[in-house]
Formats: structure tokens, sequence, C-alpha cells
């Protein structure tokens, strides 16, 4: 039975894409569609394009659209058929298509004929012009850039709350990219473990979602590949880096000594790695105790990631959560000699970060940061009353 919106009879119409991922172009159209049209909105596979998002996600992100705009629509996935056919199906007469330029125009043309076959109008929305460039794909070749989170919200957010589809897309992206650098480091017999490559990137999850974690988190991690991304182009072993970066941190505990040693061995009790690339993953995760001197060009620029931290600002931030992870294990006074102790010895080194690279990037702001955190540390003298 066709919808009804205030009194007035409204058709059934489709609107069909991979919406991979949603953005805010699709969610104008929706929007405007549901003004003239009892809406399906099918999400259909595209088999010339690798799926960045799992069809379920998809759903999951339209129909929260919807709910949050009090908007009234179907979303389902589309069946292994053809639009049309789903549209005979649900005695569906109306075809819902976004137009952003000549290309598309062109290309919804030839369709109409082939469309007319399932007696579907093609009913074409322009969008306005700030959302006429927006893009899938224009999103896609974004992600994995230098802060590429930032870059996407532009694109992709249309929906409350704000960063639900670039949350999604970012879960998404760096599963992908574990699964990817495991499949290239692993040993042949494990290439298609699928089952391993979920679980690995659980355990990762579950590790740096431990509640005594505050800095060391996934956070980290992700900001750290944020900066291998403008360095990786320098390394001799690209790969072997950025594993170390996943795992540097795997076993954190405040109070161990051997935190380090600790994350490597889970790779070498795991032994699904390469011999060579699980030799020099274990052993450039050593160095990330920052106690040895350090002969590798790699070494050096993973340690210089590690220790990005230091630039982040505002520099309070950082170190409220690293004081949140030492304080309850080791007493404020402790922590506190502890901490100036150690943020004194950065100071007085030649130089904090061991590349010219990010000698250049951070050294100056590391050091203004260590000494504005110095001055927060250093305990308040007590007034004495006369």
């Amino acid at each position: 039975m066709p919808h009804s919106k205030k009194g007035v009879i409204m058709e059934k119409g489709i609107y069909a894409g991979s919406f991979d991922p949603p953005t805010n172009a699709h969610f104008w159209i929706i929007e405007e569609a549901t003004k003239a049209f009892n809406l399906h909105i099918l999400i259909a596979n595209n088999p010339k394009k690798q799926s960045l998002l799992p069809n379920d996600v998809k759903v999951s992100l339209i129909e929260n659209h919807l709910k949050q705009n009090k908007l009234n629509a179907h979303v389902s996935v589309l069946p292994n058929i053809f639009v049309g056919e789903y549209a005979m199906d649900n005695n569906i007469k109306y075809f819902i298509r976004g137009i952003r330029n000549n290309t598309d125009l062109e290309y919804e043309q030839d369709m109409v004929s082939f469309n007319y076959d399932y007696e579907l109008t093609t009913i074409c929305f322009l969008p306005p012009g700030d959302l006429v460039n927006i893009s899938s794909s224009a999103v896609k070749n974004i992600i994995g850039v230098y802060n590429w989170r930032s870059a996407i919200l532009d694109y992709v957010c249309a929906t409350q709350p704000c960063t639900a589809v670039s949350d999604a897309i970012e879960e998404q992206y760096y599963k992908n990219r574990f699964t990817k650098l495991l499949q290239r480091c692993v040993l042949p017999e494990y290439l298609m473990s699928d089952d391993l490559f979920d679980q690995e990137y659980k355990a990762i999850k579950s590790a740096y979602s431990q509640t005594h974690r505050q800095y060391h988190t996934i956070a980290h991690i992700k900001s750290c590949l944020n900066e291998f991304e403008l360095i990786k182009d320098r390394l001799q072993e690209p790969d072997i880096v950025e594993l170390a970066l996943w795992y540097h941190d795997f076993v954190y505990n405040p109070k161990s000594q051997t935190n380090e040693y600790d994350s490597a061995t889970h790779l070498r009790i795991a032994g699904y790695l390469d011999t060579h690339i699980q030799k020099l993953v274990c052993s450039y995760i050593g160095y990330t105790n920052h106690k040895h001197e350090v002969p590798l060009n790699d070494v050096q620029y993973l340690l210089d990631i590690d220790m990005s931290g230091l630039a982040l600002v505002p520099p309070e931030c950082y170190e409220q959560e690293i004081a949140a992870e030492y304080i309850p294990v080791f007493g404020q006074k402790k922590y506190r000699a502890g901490r100036i102790k150690f943020l004194k010895s950065l100071l007085a080194k030649k130089h904090i970060y061991k590349t010219e690279f990010f000698r250049n990037k951070y050294e100056t702001i590391a050091r203004e940061n260590i000494k504005q955190n110095l001055k927060t540390l250093k305990p308040k003298a007590k007034r004495i009353n006369s």
C-alpha cells in the first residue's frame, strides 16, 4: 500500500547504490526523496569495486541517519537480483538517482531504456553546489593519507552524531590495513587463514583497550601510523617498522621493566610470521624501551614516531594521560619525581629526535611542551603565614 504523508498518498521509489561509504550527498538525496516518495534504500554490491564497509554497517549508518532526522524510509541489502526485478516484485515504479555532472547524466541516459523494461521511471536529483563533488570514491581516495580522519569529515558529517560514519570508516580501514600487513608478513601456510587475521586484530584491540591504559591505547597506535605515512618511503623495511608499531605496546604494565620484551614474546609464541620478519620485528620492538644505542635508520624513525606524543598540543593532555597510568600504581609523589627526572633527561640531550625529519618537525615544540609540563609538575611552594 502506498505510504501516506499528511493525507497525501506517496508512491514507492527506489534509491540504490553501494553507499561505500554513505556521504553527505547520499544523505541529501535521501532527505529530498523522502519528501516525495515512500523510499526504499537498497545497498547494492558493485562487483567492480572492493567494498570498504560491510553491508550491515552501511545499513546501520543509514538507519541511524533516518532516525536522527526523523525520516521514513526502508533500508535493506539488495538480494542477488537486478534492481528492476526488486522493483517489480515490490510494485515500485520510480528509480531515484543523483546527478553530479555530465558523466552521471550520460550514464543515467544509457540506463533509461534498461529501466524502462522494468516499467521504472528515473527521477534525478541534482545536489547543491557544496555537495556536487562529493562521492564515495572521493572519500576512499583520501583515506590513509596524513590526517585523513579530519579531512573526510567535510564529506561524511551530515548525520548525528557527527563522527558516526567516519568512526565506521576508521575501524574498517585499520582492520583492513592490519590484515593486509599480516598477509605480507606471515608464513605461506597462514596466507589463507582469515581466522588468524581476525583473531590477531581482536587481540590488538583487546590489549590496547585495557582499562589501566590512558595514553598507551589504540589511539596512540593510530597516531603512530599517521606519522608513519609521512616517512614510510624513507625506510628500507617499511613493513617491519609498521608491524613493530602495531605491537610495540601490546603488553603494557607501568610496574614492569620488560614490557617491550613481553610484547615481542607474543609474536614469538604465535609463530605465524616469516622467520626473518619475526626476528627483525621483535628486535625493533626491543629498541622501543629507548635505552639502547640505535644503529639502524629504520629503528631511528620507529623511535621518533613513538616519541611524537611529546609534541602533542595541548601538552597537558599528554601528561594527564601518562599521569593517569602511573599515579594509581606509584602514588603522586613518586610519579612526579620520576617524571621530572625523565623530562629533564630529555632536555639535556642534544637532540630528542634521532632523525633530521622529526627534528625539523617536532624538536622545538617538544622542548617547549616539556618545559611547560615541568612547571606543572613542580610542587607548589607552601605559603608561610607571618
